[in-house]
């Protein structure tokens, strides 16, 4: 297995607003304030006090199972896929039209740090936007879709338009609730419940055996999120506060080292830090496949360009079999609080979306003037390098007697797909299973050999 000890982390950088936390997000990381952050740091001396990220014990949705032979499993992802195809394509037919006087390349210029975190302040209380929006540039080209709830458009009704100035009108959970009760039907353009369901174990369980990491720059200092457990009836000595550790697992299947692009691309130390979390993350490929599947739709409907691109570097960097792609890497964010940022070293747009069980967790684009509900389940796809944005702090639920006999802890895990810039210039015109036939072009020697 390639060496792993200096790999690059997703926070390297030079841009001016990711050199540091942002007074915000300091402030967020000293406070004891549940309502205003409900991860705090610990007595790290005390290993009493630190209990593990715990794999869950309970049952997945049995209608996601693949189930049977092996004929029929495929005949279940084909026709799988062929459903999220059609789903994507509605999406991209009936949603929200959202239109900035701004150009892509413009929203490339630098701005300053000061006034980003002034906006970011002031959208902090603002009712946010729940509905699916596709949001464009002035030139009517993508920068951000948002997958979340919208009415579904009854015959011969036109979608709306918005411009920036418009885009909350009849865009919030009152207008939406309203729709509701009104009769109208709303379709849900995210991951459904049972997909929630499964990423939010299969994510846990990873977590339980591969290494968390701070990420200062995206996320706040803490280092343990703090929950309240339900207690049973007949409970005695029942310690209802609990606490868990955070942070952040990279997920790369191939990256560059640190400031040592010429060393070539290295699979991320979160994956290979010993037998059992490799182990770990081939089941967690596997669990999350129709996951995967559903976000390369949504990718392929906005961003055709990119998802053919994604997809020929893909298959020449990838060399797990269980991950259907089309995006190199991934990052969980572990009941990690976040903070303001621009992923510098992101080719093209990447996926976004948050699970579990919490309240909060919006997501704001202070250039933009969006902040979106962002419930779990949503997803976000935008030039995650261009577009500054932050996740608000969030509150986990309490967790209830069925998530403890389940195993499941309340929080947010987020995730993000992505694919590194500098991976997509190495894979460039590389012939399918390029690294894995030439352990990432080093065994030149073996290329075209028969398996």
């Amino acid at each position: 297995m390639p060496s792993t000890s200096k790999a690059t982390s997703r926070s390297t950088s030079a841009a001016p607003y990711e050199t540091e936390p942002t007074a915000r997000a300091v402030a967020r990381s000293k406070s004891n304030t549940p309502t205003a952050v409900s991860v705090q740091e610990i007595d790290e001396t005390n290993t009493s006090q630190i209990t593990p990220v715990q794999a869950p014990a309970m049952e997945l949705p049995k209608a996601l199972h693949d189930n049977g032979s092996r004929r029929s499993r495929a005949e279940k992802v084909k026709k799988t896929i062929k459903t999220f195809n059609i789903q994507a394509s509605r999406f991209f037919e009936g949603a929200d039209i959202i239109r900035f006087p701004v150009s892509l390349e413009e929203l490339k210029k630098p701005r300053s740090r000061r006034v980003l975190e002034e906006q970011c302040a002031e959208l902090e209380g603002k009712e946010a936007q729940v509905m699916s929006a596709i949001f464009t540039d002035k030139d009517g080209r993508p920068i951000l879709a948002y997958f979340a709830e919208r009415p579904i458009l009854e015959e011969g009704e036109m979608r709306r338009t918005f411009t920036a100035e418009t885009q909350y009108n009849g865009r919030t959970q009152d207008d939406l609730d309203r729709l509701k009760d009104s009769g109208k039907k709303i379709i849900n353009d995210g991951l459904n419940e049972e997909l929630q369901t499964i990423y939010q174990a299969a994510a846990q369980a990873l977590c339980s055996v591969t290494k968390l990491k701070g990420d200062s720059k995206r996320h706040t200092s803490a280092k343990h999120m703090h929950y309240t457990a339900e207690a049973p009836s007949d409970a005695e000595d029942f310690s209802a506060e609990r606490e868990e550790p955070c942070g952040v697992a990279h997920l790369v299947q191939g990256w560059q080292q640190q400031a040592q692009s010429e060393k070539g691309l290295y699979i991320s130390g979160s994956i290979t830090r010993s037998g059992t979390a490799l182990a770990g993350y081939i089941s967690y490929l596997r669990a999350t496949a129709t996951i995967s599947r559903k976000i390369d739709t949504l990718l392929k409907v906005v961003f055709p360009e990119y998802h053919e691109k994604f997809r020929s570097n893909f298959s020449a960097g990838s060399v797990f079999p269980d991950d259907y792609g089309p995006y190199l890497g991934r990052s969980i964010i572990y009941k990690a609080q976040g903070s303001g940022h621009k992923d510098s070293k992101d080719g093209g747009p990447s996926a976004s979306f948050g699970v579990g069980q919490y309240t909060g967790g919006e997501y704001i684009f202070p250039e933009l003037g969006i902040k979106l509900k962002y419930k779990p389940g949503s997803v976000c796809i935008f030039y995650s390098s261009t577009i500054y944005h932050e996740v608000l702090p969030f509150t986990p639920n309490v967790q209830t007697k069925q998530m403890q006999d389940d195993g499941i802890t309340p929080g947010r895990i987020g995730s993000v797909f992505f694919f590194p810039e500098g991976s997509m210039e190495v894979l460039e015109g590389k012939e399918e299973n390029w690294a894995a036939e030439t352990a990432f072009g080093r065994f030149q020697f073996l290329s075209g050999v028969d398996s």
